[in-house]
């Protein structure tokens, strides 16, 4: 089978050094698994990227480097067009070296290749919580995008009136042996990943005030200035926390050197990868129960799930926290979230898919 995964352009696979692209990985990760298992794939994406299988990019960098020194607004303006003229590039190889199936990691796009008429099955990975992600649809948009064979990537236990279902709920695929384990960790909590508002370090750092415990904060990509000079002084002024800056992808594993990942998001999220790898490494995780955390976490058992808002919850949880077996976290990701079994259960949705459609 002849497969196309097209990623954006936005970013180099896996991942650049300066912050985390998610989807990066999981499209590397992707490329990697199922071209061990006897597949052909071509990846489509910017130019510097390291990926298993054929790679074509046509001589273009990442927009963010090709835009580098360019105003805000004008580069958003730009990156649109940066990314439409990739795009249709990538249209125009399909046409002359067709594939089997086409694998996007957006819905963005697909206008553009359902437009194309290439005569080739397409599906479209969601990497955002299924049900926000089309809460708020307007009606005039729906019928279209019912039209797209759409995987998610976590549960979906309810969707808007109107939406169809996924056609398959298959989790990020992710290299969960680069992660050690780490059976006595050092004795403090830590909050890791974007810095943003919705992420809510900043009530990570409260409960572990609360639960006078030591925090490690790890991550960049703050967002609004204003937010970013807030958490900073919030953490200047914390006893407890210690901000320790962005780390490479490739060096996040001593960042679960920990009794517990802290994860008090605001806003859902299908998928939070960084759950899973916390876990890879035997760390558990206290999380708000809302989006992905749901799926991932059985309380108790690998981690804590805690109502939103409830931090009085997490600081119990996190003086409860050597009640988990540090083990069976690990044991509990390597058996359900095995990169061959996901990448077997994307390959049979391929499969399938090209039968429908022929």
């Amino acid at each position: 089978m002849k497969i196309a995964i097209v990623a954006r352009i936005g970013d180099v696979l896996p991942t650049p050094t300066t912050h985390t692209w998610a989807p990066g990985i999981v499209i590397a990760n992707e490329a990697k698994t199922i071209t061990k298992m006897g597949q052909d794939v071509r990846v489509y994406c910017a130019k510097g990227s390291k990926v298993d299988g054929e790679v074509i990019h046509f001589n273009m960098l990442p927009s963010a480097k090709a835009y580098a020194d360019i105003d805000p607004p004008q580069k958003r303006i730009r990156d649109v067009f940066y990314n439409n003229v990739y795009q249709l590039k990538v249209i125009e190889h399909l046409r002359q070296n067709p594939v089997d199936i086409i694998h996007l990691h957006t819905y963005r796009d697909y206008p553009l290749f359902k437009a194309a008429n290439l005569n080739i099955p397409i599906v479209v990975t969601i990497h955002n919580d299924y049900f926000h992600s089309f809460e708020k649809m307007p009606e005039v948009l729906r019928k279209d995008v019912n039209a797209i064979d759409m995987i998610a990537i976590g549960y979906t236990p309810k969707l808007p009136n109107g939406i169809r279902p996924p056609i398959a709920i298959i989790p990020n695929i992710l290299d969960l042996g680069r992660f050690k384990f780490i059976a006595k960790p050092k004795n403090r909590v830590v909050h890791s990943g974007r810095l943003i508002w919705n992420k809510g370090p900043d009530l990570a750092i409260e409960a572990a005030r609360l639960a006078n415990v030591e925090i490690g904060i790890y991550g960049g990509a703050f967002g609004e200035k204003e937010w970013e000079e807030t958490l900073l002084e919030l953490i200047q002024k914390s006893p407890h926390a210690t901000y320790h800056g962005f780390l490479p992808h490739s060096d996040i594993n001593q960042t679960f050197d920990a009794k517990a990942l802290l994860l008090p998001v605001r806003q859902p999220e299908g998928f939070p990868s960084i759950v899973i790898e916390s876990m890879a490494s035997g760390t558990p995780v206290i999380a708000f129960k809302i989006g992905g955390t749901e799926d991932l976490i059985i309380d108790g058992i690998n981690g804590f799930l805690i109502e939103p808002g409830n931090l009085d919850a997490m600081v119990n949880a996190i003086k409860r926290i050597d009640e988990i077996d540090r083990q069976k976290c690990r044991e509990y990701v390597l058996e359900r979230f095995n990169e061959k079994k996901l990448a077997q259960q994307l390959i049979e949705v391929f499969e399938e898919s090209i039968k429908k459609f022929k």
